[in-house]
């Protein structure tokens, strides 16, 4: 059969709204001083984390819908991933201290590099698929 002739898997749309709207809240949020803006770093961090959980779920449903099976080692990478932010996200949010995440800021930047690396696992498994 020639590759050509694959189909691909595209994503929801409904991904895509959740992807553009984490990055221009992560751009909008670092691009910007603190200051000028309505919302602090720790208010952009909780809804970046929320945002992330959403477009978790949204691509789980999806790729169930479009029967996508990924390798059990691309299932326990993401999850590991997700959990991880999460559990830094938290402990940072009710105060410990984390190697390398010494504020708002940092914390936010963290999520944001954990959440495109998710994104790209999942868009590159798909591509493949």
């Amino acid at each position: 059969m020639n590759t050509a002739q694959l189909p691909r898997h595209k994503p929801s749309p409904l991904e895509g709204v959740l992807a553009l709207l984490a990055a221009i809240l992560v751009f909008t949020t670092l691009s910007l001083n603190e200051s000028s803006l309505h919302i602090s770093y720790r208010e952009t961090l909780v809804l970046l984390l929320l945002i992330g959980y959403a477009m978790c779920h949204v691509a789980k449903i999806h790729d169930r819908q479009v029967k996508i099976v990924f390798s059990w080692g691309h299932r326990i990478v993401l999850s590991l991933l997700g959990i991880m932010s999460a559990i830094f996200v938290i402990a940072h949010l009710f105060g410990f201290d984390l190697p390398m995440v010494k504020d708002d800021r940092q914390a936010l930047v963290m999520l944001a590099a954990t959440m495109l690396v998710k994104w790209m696992l999942t868009a590159g498994q798909r591509m493949a698929k």
